[in-house]
């Protein structure tokens, strides 16, 4: 019995195979998506209450996916699932085959955690994935949709193809902020291509097959992973547009700083400055007491208040000469004498 449903299920992989109709119009035209050749990784609003789902304490609408998933060196072998008939839909790295089964090598564990499948109708499987906010791409992925912080991820090009897998978007837009949500990566097979693939049943695995694409427009597919990138600018800057010269901004404490330094810096070099010129003053304005000269040679002494001091000896005068005393005290003063003090040679 078991032989028997291993070769029913061959047979209808190789017509599913040679018979698969159409070109890539079939996945991305939304007239075409309602075929039975065509995917529908989830359900449209009107086929089934299955919706994009805001986020729950058991399910979130959005996961941190923050670093760079590494998934191990097998999962780049192009390993490829035939899910259970009747849709015989061909799944690379398909991580629940069958309900219960689970392969988590080639997803990241957040993005699985939250991963579920379920049968939109008898034909067609559909799952539910989060929003990854933010997102890193996992390695060996490649952005294949974005919008603005939104980008939407595909496997880059593995054995079975060429050209890496593209995005068919949904035939309905299940969540306006997620445009790739439900939406579907495919990779065409290049004609009269053959590799082996693992099928399974309705609930476990059957066994291997040889598939080859024997006419255009044979795929297999791959899930989407979308979500909001992670952004590598410092919060509150403002994009950087002129890179010319380059200017500084000072914080306003810094200026007000600056303008108080220079203040009170002028202030004290006006007020040392007033010191230095009142000492002066002072100095010029009084000098030492003279003493009584003593001696043979005079000395001349004014009858007013300051003192005078004789630098020299008095030079000697004729008649009707006026004696003239020069001083010097930092100032110059010259005072007339009184006439009666003011020594003169008799002739």
């Amino acid at each position: 019995m078991r032989a028997w449903s291993s070769t029913i299920a061959a047979a209808m992989a190789l017509f599913y195979a040679s018979t698969i109709t159409g070109s890539r119009d079939n996945r991305v035209s939304e007239m075409e998506l309602d075929k039975s050749d065509a995917l529908h990784p989830r359900a449209s609003p009107e086929s089934t209450t299955a919706k994009s789902v805001r986020p729950t304490m058991s399910t979130p609408y959005a996961v941190p996916l923050v670093t760079t998933f590494i998934p191990p060196e097998s999962c780049n072998e192009a390993h490829l699932t035939m899910l259970s008939p009747p849709g015989y839909f061909i799944w690379l790295n398909e991580p629940v085959p069958v309900p219960g089964t689970t392969f988590s090598d080639c997803y990241p564990p957040e993005f699985l955690e939250y991963y579920t499948t379920y049968h939109v109708n008898p034909t067609t499987v559909g799952s539910h994935v989060p929003l990854m906010s933010p997102l890193v791409c996992p390695f060996g992925w490649q952005v294949v949709s974005r919008k603005g912080d939104y980008q939407a991820c595909c496997p880059r090009a593995e054995l079975t193809c060429e050209s890496g897998y593209q995005l068919t978007p949904p035939q309905t837009e299940l969540d306006p902020d997620r445009p790739a949500y439900g939406g579907t990566c495919y990779s065409e097979w290049p004609l009269s291509s053959s590799t082996y693939i693992t099928v399974y049943g309705s609930a476990s695995e059957s066994g291997e097959m040889l598939i080859t694409a024997s006419t255009s427009g044979f795929a297999n597919y791959a899930h989407v992973i979308d979500g909001i990138v992670a952004s590598t600018s410092p919060p509150n800057s403002e994009p950087f547009q002129n890179q010319g010269t380059e200017h500084t901004t000072l914080a306003p404490g810094a200026i007000a700083g600056i303008v108080i330094g220079a203040v009170v810096a002028a202030g004290l070099v006006a007020a040392a400055f007033f010191m230095y010129a009142r000492h002066r003053r002072r100095t010029s304005q009084q000098a030492p007491p003279v003493q009584p000269p003593t001696g043979g040679e005079g000395a001349a002494f004014s009858t007013v208040g300051n003192p005078i001091v004789a630098d020299k000896p008095l030079s000697p005068v004729t008649e009707g000469e006026q004696t003239r005393t020069e001083m010097d005290a930092g100032v110059y003063h010259v005072y007339e004498l009184d006439a009666g003090t003011m020594p003169i040679e008799k002739p």
